[in-house]
């Protein structure tokens, strides 16, 4: 497979590279993986884990799947970038000023 990345800056081409491959990203899933591994191990060889432990393996197995669906979802869209367009979100915010009416002079009539 032969890599169209003549239109990147020199700069640019390692970020592609390490983003194609996805090298950080895995890098943190395997370490993450290991680590789950590791605790799920401690704790089924405690003789009588008590209640926080089991709540620290919990939150730590549980964070996994949202990691996970973090390192399907993320990435840079090259083809955009190759474009020349951004996605940039703009917020804008109106104010509005009601005046009150102010109190009529006198009494009724």
């Amino acid at each position: 497979m032969k890599l169209r990345i003549d239109w990147l800056s020199s700069s640019e081409r390692w970020a592609y590279i390490i983003d194609l491959y996805r090298l950080f990203p895995r890098a943190v899933l395997i370490g993450y993986g290991a680590l789950v591994a590791k605790i799920a191990n401690w704790f089924m060889h405690l003789p009588t884990p008590s209640t926080e432990q089991a709540a620290f393996v919990t939150l730590v197995c549980g964070f996994f799947v949202p990691l996970t669906n973090w390192y399907m979802q993320n990435g840079v869209d090259w083809e955009k970038r190759r474009a020349g367009t951004t996605s940039t979100t703009t917020a804008t915010a109106t104010t509005t000023t009601i005046a009150a009416e102010p109190p009529k002079q006198g009494g009724p009539t």
